[in-house]
C-alpha cells in the first residue's frame, strides 16, 4: 500500500521532466501526451497521487499543464524552460520556525488544532529541502508559557467573524463574583491578545464608551441584525496607547517608583511600557517614571516584585498598593 506524503518537489520535477521529454520524443511513453496512469507506473506511486501533485503544480506553481481530451494526456501549453522553484530568504525561513514553535503555546487549547492544521497546508507548498532546514533549525528557537487562556473557539469565531463583518452583537457577560451575568448590546470592534488573554474591544451601549471584555467571561452571543454604527476616529492603538496592559481609563496618572539594585537589571533591559523613563539613583538603585491612563493593572504587577519595587506617586497608587499589602499581611 502507497505511502501517503506530502507533494514532493522531486517527484513534481520528475512529472514536469516526463512532459517535456514526451513532448520532445525523447521519452520510453510512445504517447507524446502521458496521463497519470503512465505516470505513476513510472515513479511508482498511485495516479490519484499523480493527479494531486499535477494540481498543485497547475493552481500553486503556475505551471501551463492541460489535459487534452482526445490524445488522453498531459501536455504544456506554452514551452516551461525550467522547474519554478520556492524562493525564501533566511529571515522568512526563520519567521516560519517562529510560526512552528508558537502552536506549542496554543498546546491542550481549542486553537491547537486548526493552528496545527494551518501550519501543516502552508509547510505542504514548500519543497522537501525547506522542511529539513527547519528540522536542522529546531533547537534554535522555543516557547514557554507559563499560562495559556482556555477560549471556546466556536465563539472566538462568532466574534471574530461580527468584528469583521461590523455585526452589532447582544451578549451574557459575567464579571468575577457577579451571580448573573448581565446582557450588553455592543458594536464588537477588534480581538486583542494580551498577557496571555484575550479581549474583545467593543463599543458598550449600555455604558456609552467603548469597554474591554474578557472573552471567557461572555457566556452567550446573539446577532442583532443590525450593523455596528459609527463611534467617531476610534483608533485602538490610541485606546491602549497609555494603558499598562488592556485596561484603559480617562487619567493621565504620573507614575514614580523606586526600584531596588537587586531588580534594576531588569528595568535598564526591558522597556516595560512605551512612556518609561529610568534615572539612575545612588547605590545601584533606579528610579522610574511611567505615564497611565489607569491604575488597575500597574498596582497588582508592582505587588508581583515582592517589594523590590516601591510606588512613589500619585499617592492614590502609593495608597492602593499599601492596602493590598497590608490586605495580604493580615490574612497571614
Amino acid at each position: 500500500m502507497e505511502k501517503t506524503t506530502r507533494p514532493q518537489k522531486e517527484r513534481m520535477l520528475r512529472i514536469h521532466q516526463i512532459i517535456n521529454e514526451a513532448k520532445d520524443g525523447s521519452s520510453r511513453f510512445r504517447n507524446a501526451y502521458p496521463n497519470a496512469n503512465d505516470i505513476s507506473q513510472e515513479l511508482e506511486v498511485s495516479a490519484k497521487t499523480i493527479q494531486r501533485d499535477i494540481e498543485f503544480m497547475r493552481s500553486r506553481l503556475n505551471l501551463p499543464i492541460e489535459y487534452d481530451q482526445i490524445k488522453h494526456g498531459f501536455y504544456y501549453t506554452e514551452e516551461v524552460a525550467s522547474f519554478p522553484t520556492i524562493q525564501i530568504t533566511e529571515g522568512e525561513l526563520f519567521s516560519l520556525l517562529v510560526a512552528q514553535k508558537a502552536i506549542a503555546s496554543y498546546k491542550g487549547t481549542s486553537f491547537e488544532e486548526p493552528l496545527k492544521r494551518a501550519f501543516r497546508k502552508l509547510a505542504e507548498s514548500m519543497p522537501e529541502s525547506i522542511n529539513i532546514h527547519l528540522d536542522d533549525w529546531d533547537r534554535s528557537i522555543a516557547f514557554h508559557s507559563a499560562s495559556v487562556s482556555r477560549v471556546d473557539l466556536k465563539k472566538f469565531n462568532q466574534l471574530s467573524k461580527a468584528v469583521r463583518k461590523k455585526e452589532q452583537l447582544l451578549i451574557m457577560y459575567k464579571k468575577p463574583n457577579q451571580q448573573e451575568p448581565s446582557e450588553r448590546q455592543i458594536d464588537p470592534t477588534q480581538i486583542v491578545h494580551v498577557n496571555s488573554e484575550w479581549y474583545l474591544l467593543a463599543w458598550c451601549y449600555k455604558r456609552k464608551e467603548f469597554r474591554t471584555f474578557l472573552i471567557q467571561r461572555i457566556q452567550g452571543i446573539k446577532k442583532t441584525g443590525r450593523k455596528c454604527s459609527q463611534h467617531g476616529d476610534f483608533s485602538v492603538e490610541n485606546h491602549l496607547r497609555n494603558s499598562f496592559g488592556i485596561y484603559s481609563g480617562d487619567s493621565a496618572f504620573q507614575i514614580s517608583l523606586k526600584v531596588d539594585k537587586s531588580v534594576a537589571d531588569y528595568f535598564r533591559e526591558r522597556k516595560w511600557h512605551s512612556s518609561q523613563i529610568n534615572k539612575e539613583l545612588s547605590g545601584g538603585h533606579l528610579k522610574v517614571h511611567f505615564v497611565l491612563n489607569s491604575l488597575e493593572e500597574i498596582q497588582r504587577w508592582i505587588l508581583s516584585w515582592g517589594g523590590m519595587v516601591q510606588a512613589l506617586e500619585p499617592e492614590q497608587l502609593v495608597k492602593a498598593v499599601h492596602d493590598a499589602a497590608q490586605n495580604l499581611l493580615d490574612k497571614h
